[in-house]
């Protein structure tokens, strides 16, 4: 079992209180699959060079994968490994890290899709120390990574859920009721974009619940929602699931984890304690980025350079993407039968005004990715 933080966020939306929150996450996490990149290039600054610190780049997608843009969420979460594992990250280094993101046919099996990241350091004088690569093969990290619109079958074998998560990126497509944003008609998971002005901004989730839901259109087969510069936005996740199940969503902004710059920390690590949002059946509402247990700052769209993404060297042209996964969690040691045999090996969003959260930690198991809900924003 594991802890997760309970939000609750006001009894306006449906009857009775409804309850999203945050846990450390079970399933497989981007950061956790970037450690052993992480490491090398920790042996590399202090074995080989006999350095304590690296300066950080950029870690761009590569120029096939238009639509991708987790390389800022990347470029931090290896900020965060690196000084977990002692090294600093410093702009002043003699060591340079930068890298690229490619979506590549596995060589243990050349019918599915895997992530190949590419880091390189370099010295003072430009010079190439090392090269460094990555391969990532969980279906629902690359779905991640990709932003896709996909439903991933759960209890499938990895080569069918890499088929469905292929076939999402080959006919991009979505389901739309009004603002509400799926995957696909049946799934019973979907987000809604609430958007206000800054000088409207609510002060804590009941208030959000009465901003209305931006209209959504459709771009190269994409969900894309207008958010201009300096208005603000709150996300509505809706689980729907006919078992009545609990749903447990990770969600980023242009690649970042909305846990990413939250002040409650693992103390051996340092790293963000939550990373999913719990949702009992109904809705729940993420207002922003975490920082506290009380307080989170709203998601405010900026110009480029002003929002989280630029405090990370963050690549500015892949930046406009929300995306929600979902998993299902449960409670006990009675793993439910949705579950069983489960398997799987323009704009950027800143900070805004903080709004007023109440939590309480409770305890899931969480599943693996069997959704995911990519949002493009005013990416022009």
């Amino acid at each position: 079992m594991h802890k997760l933080l309970n939000r609750l966020t006001g009894a306006a939306l449906i009857a009775g209180a409804i309850v999203s929150a945050a846990f450390p996450a079970v399933a497989a996490t981007q950061r956790e699959s970037l450690r052993p990149l992480a490491q090398a290039i920790v042996n590399v600054v202090t074995n080989d060079q006999m350095q304590s610190s690296i300066a950080m780049g950029s870690f761009p997608a590569d120029g096939r994968l238009d639509n991708a843009n987790a390389g800022p969420g990347v470029a931090e979460d290896l900020k965060s490994l690196l000084e977990e594992l002692k090294v600093a990250v410093n702009s002043n280094s003699s060591l340079s890290l930068q890298g690229t993101i490619h979506k590549v046919a596995d060589p243990k099996n050349s019918k599915l899709v895997m992530i190949k990241i590419k880091a390189t350091i370099t010295n003072g004088q430009a010079d190439t120390i090392a090269n460094l690569p990555l391969e990532i093969r969980d279906t629902g990290l690359i779905g991640g990574i990709l932003g896709v619109n996909s439903s991933l079958p759960a209890l499938a074998t990895r080569e069918k859920r890499n088929e469905a998560l292929q076939q999402a990126l080959k006919e991009p497509s979505y389901y739309q009721h009004g603002a509400l944003i799926k995957s696909r008609r049946e799934s019973p998971y979907g987000i809604e974009l609430l958007v206000t002005s800054l000088s409207a901004a609510p002060k804590d989730a009941a208030g959000w619940a009465r901003v209305p839901a931006r209209a959504v259109v459709r771009r190269r087969g994409l969900p894309f929602v207008q958010i201009n510069t300096d208005e603000v936005y709150a996300i509505r996740i809706h689980n729907r699931q006919p078992d009545r199940l609990d749903a447990a969503a990770t969600v980023s902004i242009d690649g970042i984890d909305c846990f990413n710059f939250s002040q409650i920390r693992n103390p051996a690590s340092n790293r963000p304690k939550y990373t999913h949002y719990i949702i009992h059946p109904g809705v729940g509402m993420v207002t922003g980025w975490h920082r506290t247990n009380n307080e989170s700052d709203s998601f405010l769209v900026t110009q480029y350079g002003k929002g989280a993404a630029g405090r990370i060297n963050a690549d500015r042209s892949k930046v406009g993407v929300i995306t929600v996964q979902f998993a299902i969690a449960w409670s006990g040691d009675a793993v439910p039968d949705a579950e069983k045999g489960a398997r799987d090996g323009g704009n950027e969003t800143g900070f805004g005004p903080p709004t007023r959260t109440g939590v309480a930690e409770v305890e899931r198991h969480v599943g693996v990715v069997r959704d995911e809900i990519s949002v493009r924003y005013t990416r022009n």
